[in-house]
């Protein structure tokens, strides 16, 4: 009998311990997000992370010079590409779609998350752009933007070129930007940007901004 039970012990023994393991990853769950989450913004902008004896470097963009070469290869350019670029210029009549991030130091009155100026405007290609030739232009930022007029949102239209065509929003997050350039001859062209935050504290994390579309989605349905 006494066998029995010390067999029987010793079988349970073996699972003391991934069952302890298993406990405390599944209380501290959040924790351990939190960890994970943290680490990766740390590599991805270049800080280093330590743990006991060990250090772990994210990528260091301020040094990724490459001019020797090291870091990539060069070939012949293909005849798409050069045609493209020039179209682009061509389309656009020199002008091109620029942006600026500025922290407003206050909080999303849905999120609480910090909300940020965006500035969003035209320049010129050196000097071979003119700002007089636009009549207005068109900048859309999706359907949380602007006035609740419809289920696409509103567009932003902007005809005083004082400040390259400027509009500034509030935003809490990265976005694309869509702009319809139109012309004072008739002619227009859609340029897009992208709307990142680099250069300022906004980190994206995926847990925080689920809860923030959530948070979103109650409000509307409301």
């Amino acid at each position: 009998m006494m066998d029995k039970i010390s067999t029987l012990l010793t079988a349970l023994s073996g699972f003391v311990w991934p069952a302890l393991i298993l406990a405390v990853g599944i209380y501290f769950r959040r924790d351990l997000r939190a960890f994970l989450t943290f680490a990766k913004q740390q590599l991805a902008s270049g800080a280093a992370l330590k743990w006991k004896d060990f250090e772990f470097k994210g990528l260091d963009l301020s040094s990724f010079e490459r001019r020797d070469g090291s870091g990539y290869k060069q070939v012949p350019a293909d005849d798409d590409l050069f045609a493209g670029r020039h179209a682009s210029y061509e389309r656009n009549k020199n002008l091109f779609l620029v942006h600026r991030v500025r922290s407003t130091g206050g909080a999303h009155s849905v999120t609480s998350l910090p909300t940020y100026d965006v500035s969003v405007y035209l320049i010129s290609h050196k000097n071979f752009g003119h700002m007089n030739g636009v009549q207005r232009v068109e900048y859309y930022f999706g359907h949380h933007f602007g006035l609740k007029l419809g289920r696409r949102g509103t567009k932003y239209i902007v005809e005083n070129g004082t400040d390259g065509f400027a509009v500034v929003v509030n935003a809490y997050g990265p976005m694309l930007c869509e702009a319809r350039i139109v012309f004072q001859d008739g002619m227009e062209t859609t340029v897009s940007r992208y709307l990142d935050f680099e250069g300022t504290s906004y980190h994206f994390n995926a847990e925080t901004n689920a809860a923030d579309a959530e948070k979103l989605r109650l409000r509307q349905e409301g």
